[in-house]
Parts: C-alpha cells; sequence; structure tokens
C-alpha cells in the first residue's frame, strides 16, 4: 500500500467514527468569530490556496446541516477576498451566506463591507444585528458618522446635492455626510486594517521617554506613521478601494502623493483654524485645525501631515512641536524618506530628559574623589591647569577658546596645605 492509500484509508475510518451531528457542531463553532478567524490562523493560507479554500468551502457546504452551511459559505468568501482579492464577488458570497443564515461571522463582515460603502445607516443595523455593543470599535465609527435627517427640507425641495432633482426622487432618507466630514471615515477606514506587528514597534519605540505602552499605541502619530510611512494606506487602497465610493477613493490616491513635512505656523485663528508655511517646499496652507489652533502661537514649529478634504485642508496624525535646533536636521531626515521606527524615534527624542555637555559635544559628569595626596600635588596641578584669579586650590581646564572643561578643587589638610605653602613662598 503506498503512503497516499494509507491517508485516504486513515481519513474514511476517521470520517466513518464521527457522527454527522457532531461534524455539523464543528462547521456551526466556525461562525463564532473567534473561531473563524483562528482557523485561518491556523491554516496559514496565502493567495495561491484561494481555489483550494473555495473548493474545501464548496465540499463541506451540503454535507452538514443547513444550520452549519452559512459558515461554509463565509469561507468561500475569506477566499475570494482574503486570498484572490476580489472584494465584489467576495460581498456577493457573504450576501448569499446571509440569506442562509445570518451568522454574527457574516453579519460583522457585511457591516465592515458596508462601512467602506459608505452605509453607516446599514452598517449599523448589521453592527446591531451582529451583537455588537457600543464599545466595539466598528460600532463607534459607524455611529460618528450617522447621517442626520434633514427635516427643513421638504420632499418636493430641490435635493441637498445639487443634483436638481426633488428630494424624494434622489437622497429622502439616504443623506450622505459631505466629503469634508467623511475624510476623517476615509481615515478611521483605513486605520482598522493596520499591521499590529508595526503598531507594536512604533509604539514600543513611542514610550521610550514617556507614558505608557498602552497609551503610545493610543498615539495619533503612531497610527499615521504606520498608515503612511509604513504603506498600510497606500495597501488599503489596494485591497479595498473597490468597495470605497469614488470621491473618497480618489481623495484616498491623492493623499498617498502627500509627504509628512515641518510647517511654520504664520497665523493662528483660535478655535477655527491655522495658517501655516511648508519649510519644505514654501507652500502656504489655511488649515481647518479647531482644537490645536487654540494651543498654537504664530512662529511655532510642527511636524504634521496636511491633506485635502473636500473644500478644506485638515490634519490628521497630529502635530509634534519642533524646536528650531531639530528644524534643519528633520527636514533632512524627511527628505530621506525615513524608516518609520526611525521617524518616531526622532520626534519621541524631545521627551527625553536633557543631556548636559561640554563645548565639544562630550558629556558633562558630576565626580567627586577623596584622596591622601603629599605636598607636590599642587604644584603638578599648578604646571598642567590654569589657577583660580582669586588663588584658591581650585584649576580650570580650559579648551583653545578658553572655554571651561572641567574645574578641580582642592578640599580639607590638602587645601590647608595647599594654603599655607603660598603664604610662606618667598616674595620676589
Amino acid at each position: 500500500m503506498s503512503e497516499d492509500q494509507a491517508r485516504a484509508v486513515l481519513a474514511i475510518v476517521s470520517l466513518y467514527g464521527r457522527q454527522t451531528e457532531k461534524v455539523d457542531d464543528l462547521v456551526s463553532l466556525l461562525s463564532t468569530p473567534i473561531v473563524a478567524y483562528a482557523v485561518l490562523d491556523e491554516l496559514d493560507l496565502d493567495p495561491d490556496d484561494a481555489d483550494k479554500l473555495r473548493k474545501f468551502a464548496e465540499f463541506i457546504e451540503p454535507a452538514v446541516a443547513p444550520r452549519a452551511r452559512p459558515a461554509a459559505r463565509w469561507l468561500a468568501a475569506k477566499a475570494a477576498h482574503e486570498l484572490s482579492g476580489d472584494l465584489i464577488a467576495a460581498e456577493k458570497t457573504l450576501l448569499e451566506a446571509e440569506k442562509l443564515g445570518p451568522t454574527s461571522l457574516v453579519l460583522l463582515d457585511l457591516a465592515e463591507y458596508a462601512s467602506e460603502r459608505g452605509d453607516a445607516v446599514r452598517g449599523l443595523a448589521l453592527a446591531q444585528r451582529a451583537g455588537l455593543t457600543a464599545g466595539h470599535p466598528l460600532f463607534r465609527l459607524l455611529k460618528q458618522f450617522q447621517p442626520q435627517p434633514r427635516p427643513e427640507l421638504g420632499r418636493n425641495k430641490p435635493c441637498w446635492c445639487g443634483s436638481g432633482r426633488k428630494c424624494k426622487v434622489c437622497h429622502l432618507n439616504s443623506e450622505q455626510l459631505p466629503l469634508d466630514v467623511r475624510a476623517a471615515w476615509l481615515y478611521q477606514k483605513a486605520g482598522m486594517h493596520l499591521d499590529q506587528d508595526l503598531l507594536i514597534e512604533l509604539a514600543t519605540e513611542r514610550s521610550r521617554h514617556s507614558g505608557t505602552w498602552m497609551q503610545a499605541l493610543n498615539d495619533p502619530l503612531i497610527n499615521d506613521v504606520a498608515l503612511f510611512q509604513g504603506g498600510a494606506f497606500a495597501a488599503f487602497l489596494v485591497t479595498r478601494g473597490a468597495l470605497l465610493p469614488a470621491d473618497e477613493r480618489l481623495l484616498g490616491e491623492q493623499w498617498t502623493l502627500i509627504e509628512r513635512s515641518v510647517f511654520e505656523i504664520q497665523r493662528v485663528r483660535a478655535g477655527i483654524g491655522l495658517t501655516v508655511r511648508d519649510l519644505r517646499t514654501g507652500d502656504t496652507h489655511d488649515v481647518r485645525e479647531r482644537a490645536a489652533s487654540r494651543q498654537l502661537t504664530a512662529g511655532s514649529l510642527v511636524c504634521a501631515r496636511i491633506v485635502p478634504a473636500g473644500d478644506t485642508m485638515q490634519i490628521f496624525g497630529g502635530l509634534e512641536p519642533i524646536g528650531l535646533r531639530e528644524r534643519d536636521e528633520l527636514i533632512k531626515l524627511l527628505d530621506n524618506d525615513p524608516d518609520p521606527v526611525e521617524l518616531v524615534a526622532f520626534l519621541t527624542a524631545r521627551f527625553a530628559p536633557p543631556k548636559l555637555v561640554n563645548t565639544e559635544g562630550d558629556p558633562l559628569a558630576m565626580c567627586s574623589a577623596t584622596l591622601s595626596v603629599t605636598d607636590t600635588l599642587s604644584e603638578a596641578l599648578d604646571g598642567a591647569y590654569e589657577r583660580a584669579e582669586d588663588g584658591a586650590p581650585e584649576w580650570l581646564d580650559l579648551d583653545g577658546d578658553d572655554h571651561v572643561r572641567a574645574r578641580i578643587r582642592l578640599d580639607g589638610p590638602a587645601a590647608y596645605r595647599d594654603q599655607q605653602r603660598k603664604s610662606t613662598r618667598p616674595h620676589s
């Protein structure tokens, strides 16, 4: 018997020994998100496995009870989306799975698809059916960008979108937020697909000199650097861009062309915005920024990413204060397309404790020593260093520009003997 034949015997005997109800129970458990995603992790699939996973899903679906079939169809959707990258086919398969039975696993994925399509109303309904609570990130995101009805617009009035049609046949009960508001939604959608390993690495670097690791993980800078310097935003547009509204996809493509820079604050309108000048390009921008405009002052320097958002310019990822001494070095770093960790390390250095150095850049150290010395020590010090002007038992180590590098002082009996020696020295 060959090895393949032996494996076939074992597999068939194993299947024969299991009751159908047990198989159904196992596949039904796949409907639980934590189980489903653990299965995918254990399978460790790559794009070449898409067809294999799809065939497996098609194989088990008719073999299990109806209650277990939505989970099998979900696997087929994962084969289409996670591996092949065909989101439209994946969404269609998920909708088919929903009709087979609305499991939380399928509803959760459909809620995320609705969010990326810009349909917060449908997304919230799906999230609630999936059992998400108000504290879940996706639920909070959908709730934040749920459009509010416009009671001031009658059914027969021109639609707010400018199409020229009546509201009742255009956007009645399907209001859409303007692009300058949805820009923040787009940013957060991409943030839900960040590489966790890179986030952990960046948070570790950010917390090196200030705050806790968990605080660093929620720092706006960390997410922004992971999105753009880390390439996550560009990857999001490639993998999820087909679901985005056309204007959001176009806006996202614009964002990938914009680099982080150093800006000089030229004018502040407290609670409204800022006028800034890009020190790398010389461009001037009027930025809508309510919170930071209450704290910044004209003339200060910040590092930020300023992007278009509808008819406004906005800042995502926070603002990092920059000292005048760091300005040129940071500009040089940004010009060289820095590694994400390298950039975070530079911007985090401002939290490090101060370092005292001498005029040559060497660290200063406070040292003391207790020695038993002979009367000739002061004579040796006179020969090597400059004695203090008042004749005290203190010597200065000077550099070529007469800057003090170190002070040496005798104390105790040695200082007393030095003073006695100077007082008894014969005068010329």
